[in-house]
């Protein structure tokens, strides 16, 4: 059954796929001239619809298989893709919402497991630079901060709103501050020897990890169903 739904699939798609490129093409550069930033999702096409292009009726709405049982993609995460220029403005800079997502049950758990290894490796390892009061700091900035950095770093290079190399400029400041100055600041305060750069490139590759892990906004079981939904 599942060899057969797969040869009507490909047949179908060797078909169509030269109509289709040009189709999203045009769809695309129609969207360009428009001077949209994010266009709205394309509408499933139906039979009859697909067929149009033999009656010398070019489509006005894109084409995309829909999979049987399973919920659309438009119906879950479209607000994210659907952004507007002012939304992306407003969300900017941290909000409510922002910090209510950092009390996640499931960030919180993860945040915990990594501040414990942080906690082991500070009383175990034996680093001059590396102790219980930098792992707190760092860990605890990196919770707050991470998130934004990243999610601020991908709206700009998406969507290209007004001035976004500057939003990339304003979210690579804290990632700066939590990675460096703070560990900087610290072991200038307590007197400890320093290992800034070995420091720099290992923290700035867990920032930026623990920021595409958190900036998520949902629940495990939001992420779950988007995730089928695009399948």
């Amino acid at each position: 059954m599942l060899l057969q739904e797969f040869t009507l699939y490909a047949d179908d798609f060797c078909e169509d796929s030269i109509y289709h490129v040009f189709l999203e093409t045009a769809e695309a550069l129609r969207w360009v001239a428009r001077g949209s930033l994010c266009p709205t999702p394309p509408l499933q096409r139906s039979d009859s619809e697909s067929r149009s292009r033999n009656e010398g009726d070019w489509p006005t709405t894109s084409w995309r298989r829909q999979p049987k049982g399973r919920t659309s993609g438009v119906t879950l995460g479209s607000k994210r893709n659907n952004m507007t220029e002012k939304e992306i403005s407003i969300t900017f800079l941290p909000d409510r919402k922002y910090f209510f997502e950092l009390r996640r049950p499931w960030k919180l758990a993860t945040f915990s497991v990594g501040m414990l290894w942080l906690l082991y490796g500070a009383l175990c390892y034996d680093l001059c630079d590396w102790d219980i009061g930098i792992s707190l700091i760092m860990g605890g900035v990196t919770y707050v901060l991470a998130p934004w950095s990243v999610a601020t770093i991908y709206n700009a290079i998406r969507f290209r709103p007004q001035a976004w190399p500057l939003r990339i400029v304003a979210a690579i400041v804290p990632a700066m501050f939590a990675v460096d100055w703070v560990y900087w600041l610290y072991h200038s305060a307590v007197g400890n020897q320093m290992l800034r750069w070995e420091n720099f490139k290992v923290s700035m590759a867990l920032y930026l990890i623990c920021g595409i892990v958190w900036c998520y906004r949902g629940s495990l079981t939001d992420l779950m169903q988007e995730f089928r939904a695009k399948q």
